[in-house]
């Protein structure tokens, strides 16, 4: 599956409005030293923003492919908090846990 990386995307619904609302958002924090096509390798427990202001994190990620002893979080992967969503961009050419 693609990595994911900082401003890649997540969507889903955020529960902290007094009805749920769709939400589109991004991977906001970012390893500090590794990087994929220019933006830093998102990992385990990255905090994401929806368009509403509203914040998720990782909780899902490669337990095979470490960054600074995080597991690198993957096209799919969850995020939740208020928001509750996934995972939809990645990198075009660095795969994780690929098994082709």
């Amino acid at each position: 599956m693609e990595n994911c990386r900082h401003y890649d995307i997540s969507i889903g619904t955020c529960h902290c409005h007094n009805c749920c609302i769709a939400y589109t958002g991004i991977i906001l924090t970012h390893s500090s030293n590794n990087f994929d096509n220019v933006r830093g390798d998102a990992r385990l427990y990255e905090l994401h923003i929806g368009g509403c202001g509203h914040t998720g994190i990782n909780i899902s990620a490669s337990m095979d492919t470490i960054d600074n002893k995080r597991g690198v979080t993957r096209l799919y992967d969850q995020v939740v908090g208020c928001l509750i969503g996934i995972n939809i961009t990645g990198s075009e050419n660095t795969k994780v846990n690929d098994v082709s």
